[in-house]
């Protein structure tokens, strides 16, 4: 049985593919085995999957003719995997050689459920560590509820390590939707909120491609997925009777972002649409950061009547910038 199962979506991926999967292969800790999902994966692609194929006994490829969305393929190799623990990697990042052995040596000496790393975010432009400056302990497990902290901002599921008796037992998956559809965000609440144990280290393997041509972030305006994203944590919430301030503080100020995101997504045309689903988003929100300034600054400026002044003042600065 291998130490790690690392499972592999792939699908619009082509220019990134190679570097991707050689991060993988050339791991330091060998005991592993790939799982490459090929979610409807185009030619050229699947040329590249056969070639590492060929090369790498470890690889096992599970082939969906068609897309079959982000959640399904993930749960696919999940319950295919063969591994101790799960990791997740992005078909369009790619991860340090060392990722796999040193969180792999922290969850096996620690029992825990998941271990959490911090992670470079980069672009075209620049590149920044992101997740390292929590106040969190590195030499000792503990529960969301402790430190809930980690639920504040990205979910950044993929730079983790899970136990799979841990996901199996708790029948913890993804939501199964067509693209991607923010089922990460869900994912991680439901599964952050089950363990008891879990590990943080401030160290950072992973690296996350964002705003690449043609990703979901880019193409799609999003106006209504921040919001069916909501509603799909709101779930988690209900399901599990979720009343601790901290984990609701702290979820609260994600979705604040998710408000800021759709908005800035949006063009004036989208008012209509998007008008009552910000409202909406403000409503289930304002009694828990009532008394947060940059939430107060925010919903004083977008909710409601303001939010067509909003688009008005950002039409006349690209007039202007012109």
């Amino acid at each position: 049985m291998p130490e790690v199962s690392v499972i592999v979506p792939v699908y619009n991926v082509e220019k990134y593919l190679r570097q991707c999967l050689d991060s993988i292969v050339r791991q330091s800790l060998k005991d592993i085995e790939i799982i490459l999902i090929d979610n409807g994966a185009a030619d050229a692609e699947r040329k590249i999957i056969e070639d590492y194929q060929k090369n790498d006994t470890r690889i096992k490829v599970i082939r969906f003719e068609q897309n079959q969305g982000y959640g399904k393929a993930v749960n696919t190799g999940i319950k295919k995997a063969c591994g101790k623990y799960i990791s997740i990697v992005e078909s369009d990042d790619f991860i340090d050689e060392d990722m796999l052995a040193v969180l792999y040596e922290k969850i096996n000496s620690y029992k825990a459920d998941i271990i959490k790393s911090a992670y470079i975010y980069f672009d075209e432009i620049r590149s920044a560590v992101c997740f390292n400056d929590l106040k969190i302990p590195q030499d000792r497990t503990f529960t969301l509820k402790e430190f809930p902290v980690l639920i504040s901002s990205h979910p950044s599921i993929w730079s983790c390590l899970y136990s799979r008796n841990f996901l199996m037992e708790n029948e913890i998956f993804f939501i199964e939707k067509a693209g991607t559809s923010w089922v990460d965000n869900p994912f991680q609440l439901e599964s952050l909120y089950k363990a008891e144990k879990i590990l943080y280290t401030d160290k950072a393997f992973y690296h996350y491609r964002n705003c690449r041509e043609n990703s979901s972030s880019t193409l799609n305006k999003a106006l209504k997925v921040p919001y069916r994203c909501v509603k799909d944590m709101q779930n988690i919430i209900e399901k599990y009777n979720i009343t601790d301030s901290g984990i609701l503080y702290n979820l609260a100020l994600r979705i604040m972002s998710y408000i800021k995101i759709t908005i800035d997504r949006a063009e004036i045309s989208d008012i209509d649409e998007i008008q009552p689903l910000v409202n909406e988003l403000f409503e289930q929100i304002d009694n828990t950061l009532k008394d947060n300034p940059k939430y107060k600054r925010l919903r004083r400026r977008f909710y409601k009547k303001p939010l067509k002044f909003y688009f008005a003042f950002r039409r006349l600065k690209k007039i202007f910038k012109h």
